[in-house]
């Protein structure tokens, strides 16, 4: 399993520094396209964008491999799932308001990061109101 990730690591390392080129050649023809007065370079971006996004998501299989290892020994499923959806919330987040700051949306970007301010905190109630019922039952009130 180790041998396993840290291969697909040490190719992915590789096939990111494609992946930037292809970014950056991308961005560079939105700014020529912008220049032209072409009015679709948002859409081209958003798209473009949507697909590397779309190949990062497949790439990212080594990362819920080592998750199922650390719940199978750890036996703290639960919290392990609320731990991973933060991460994703905040990924998400942050991307998608990066993109739409940068599609000149930022209002839809304050929005979304809003949004995700709520979910969190949704998210972290239980674990809080968990964590009230053992420190209650500890000094015995």
């Amino acid at each position: 399993m180790t041998y396993k990730f840290c291969r697909y690591a040490v190719l992915s390392e590789f096939d990111f520094s494609k992946i930037c080129a292809a970014l950056m050649l991308i961005g560079a023809i939105c700014v020529i396209l912008k220049n032209f007065g072409y009015k679709g370079a948002p859409v081209f971006a958003a798209l473009s964008v949507l697909v590397f996004f779309s190949l990062a998501v497949k790439r990212a299989d080594p990362i819920w491999d080592v998750y199922s290892e650390f719940v199978s020994y750890s036996g703290v499923d639960e919290y392990a799932k609320i731990a991973v959806k933060i991460i994703g919330i905040g990924y998400l987040s942050g991307i998608g308001s990066d993109v739409c700051r940068e599609l000149g949306e930022a209002g839809i970007a304050k929005c979304i990061g809003v949004f995700a301010k709520f979910e969190l905190i949704l998210i972290i109630i239980p674990v809080i109101k968990e964590i009230l019922k053992v420190s209650e039952s500890l000094m015995g009130v």
